[in-house]
């Protein structure tokens, strides 16, 4: 009991005097060892937090450190789909741009040479007919295919097919119109006659005219062409005035002369 007393005012003594001092010493080296370890090690942070209201190196009580749970990926109801712009289209290379075409030149139209052929049809395309008085002088019987005219020579009454152009015997006859020879003959009643083609299924007859004609069948002739003379070698007509009997005829058939002679 004595021991235990002793032991007890040595141990005050002791923190007392001297000893109060190792033992703090001792605890303090015990705690910086301890933060030594825990600094370089990391261990503790979270029971530390550095704040501005402590000094660097304070010890901070422990303070809960509240971590917020990282958010989870919530899906979103009814999308709204924002459509994307359009990309502007690249420009196009020149090879590859369309080209505007050149204006289209029509070709100038190729007039042809006439051949022969058109020459000869060109030649063969008759000419207007112009139509003129065989002779001058009057009538001095007109064209009378029905009503019956007195015939002195004859001394009867009947038709006269054509018109008697009074003239004198020996006076050039001439063509009407343009034509063709169709016939030159000696009538038994009229005489020496000589009748024209004019075309189209008109031919004009000139009679009364002297023995032998200027023009033969065939002959082409133009208007104005001398195709004879006046004579006497009409029998039916002797007995009238001096004069060429001229008629014409369309299809075969009579027709009033002075329809186509200039009056």
């Amino acid at each position: 009991m004595k021991e235990t007393e002793n032991l007890s005012q040595r141990f005050v003594n002791f923190i007392g005097g001297k000893g109060f001092y190792i033992v703090l010493f001792a605890c303090l080296t015990v705690i910086g060892a301890s933060a030594g370890v825990i600094f370089f090690t990391g261990e503790g942070e979270e029971d530390y937090v550095q704040s501005e209201d402590y000094p660097a190196g304070a010890v901070i009580p422990d303070v809960p450190v509240i971590t917020s749970p990282e958010p989870e990926d919530t899906p979103v109801m009814n999308p709204i789909e924002v459509p994307e712009e359009p990309a502007e289209p690249d420009p196009l290379p020149e090879a590859v741009k369309p080209v505007k075409p050149a204006p289209s030149v029509k070709p100038a139209p190729v007039t042809e040479a006439p051949s022969e052929a058109t020459h000869a049809s060109d030649e063969k395309t008759p000419e207007p007919l112009v139509f003129i008085r065989p002779v001058a002088g009057a009538i001095v019987v007109e064209y009378s295919p029905d009503a019956l005219i007195y015939n002195r020579t004859m001394g009867d009454w009947r038709v006269h097919e054509g018109i008697d152009i009074e003239t004198e015997i020996g006076t050039k006859v001439l063509a009407c119109a343009s034509g063709t020879v169709t016939d030159v003959c000696a009538d038994d009643l009229y005489g020496t006659v000589v009748k024209i083609d004019h075309g189209d299924g008109l031919v004009s007859v000139y009679a009364n005219l002297a023995a032998t004609p200027t023009v033969q069948k065939g002959d082409a002739v133009t208007v104005s062409s001398v195709i004879g003379s006046v004579g006497n070698t009409a029998l039916c007509e002797t007995g009238e005035v001096q004069h060429l009997h001229f008629a014409m005829e369309k299809d075969g058939r009579p027709v009033d002369p002075m329809d186509y002679l200039p009056r």
